[in-house]
């Protein structure tokens, strides 16, 4: 039997925490599942190749853009697309329906600090189901999808979205939670309800989060320790990661009703070898970010 990365990587030990990654702006374009490119979501089959040209150019620029493709309904339009537009640092999530040509120079206009979307109302779980790109998104993600649909049912203001990869497949099956930018791994059908019972007050649901998109690998490994160590906070404010080589400082405050506290979360390294997708011949080493403490602040 082909080995799995999800299994290997659970049997490692590698935290989920610190694994939601860093872009700068994320982007959701609703696009066929059966036309979406296995690795290069911006060059799937149909899409315009300005579109490709653009992440290009925001990548040269040293700007990390993530683009991923979801589908809402059986057969979604080709001619028009839906959007949404997230700013990760300011929780932002604004919304458009763009004619397909007019897709990468609207987004580029919101690139450059232009108010071309709208504020979006909708709230949206993202689920990868992505087997193309690796076989445990779909095996993972599938069933989670499903039982998502079903503990949502009712609930208008919250929508689940089928998706391209949303990234660490070693972690299937993943659930991104918009606008608040949460992102959630090894998660299984029983996981749905428990979720969505803290996504919808606005709780972090600590069992299978990996952390805030936006935030460093350090931030978000202090962020998702602080949020164990105290679990009756109301939010966690993290600040740039200081320090350099093996260890890191990330200063915080957490914020109770009517109180706060300002803290200092330690950080070290430690190597981790898993596959890096199913099927790979050899594990591949890695260095993760991982909380020791409180310091004095």
């Amino acid at each position: 039997m082909t080995a799995r990365c999800r299994d290997d990587c659970l049997r490692s030990g590698e935290p989920l925490a610190g694994t939601a990654g860093a872009p700068a702006a994320w982007f959701g374009i609703s696009w066929p599942k059966p036309r979406w490119h296995p690795e290069d979501k911006a060059r799937s089959d149909g899409l315009p190749p300005a579109l490709a040209r653009l992440e290009a150019a925001q990548r040269d620029a040293g700007r990390k853009i993530a683009l991923r493709l979801f589908q809402r309904e059986a057969r979604p339009s080709t001619d028009r697309v839906e959007v949404f537009a997230f700013r990760p640092r300011e929780r932002a999530l604004e919304t458009a329906h763009l004619a397909l040509e007019d897709l990468a120079p609207r987004l580029e206009r919101w690139l450059a600090g232009e108010g071309v979307f709208e504020p979006c109302s909708e709230r949206l779980l993202l689920v990868c189901t992505d087997g193309r790109h690796d076989r445990c998104c779909a095996e993972h993600g599938r069933p989670l999808l499903e039982s998502l649909r079903a503990v949502t049912r009712g609930h208008d203001a919250w929508t689940v979205l089928e998706s391209s990869h949303i990234g660490g497949h070693r972690f299937a099956a993943n659930c991104l939670a918009l606008p608040e930018g949460h992102l959630y791994g090894r998660l299984a059908p029983a996981d749905a309800a428990p979720l969505f019972a803290a996504v919808s007050q606005g709780e972090v649901w600590k069992p299978g989060y990996r952390g805030r998109l936006g935030l460093s690998e350090p931030e978000q490994a202090a962020e998702a320790w602080l949020c164990g160590r105290f679990p009756d906070a109301a939010s966690i404010e993290t600040r740039p990661a200081e320090g350099e080589d093996e260890t890191r400082r990330v200063p915080a405050v957490v914020h109770w009703r009517g109180d706060k506290r300002e803290v200092v979360v330690s950080l070290a390294t430690r190597p981790f070898g898993a596959l890096e997708s199913c099927g790979a011949a050899e594990p591949v080493a890695r260095t993760r970010w991982i909380a020791t403490g409180l310091e004095p602040h």
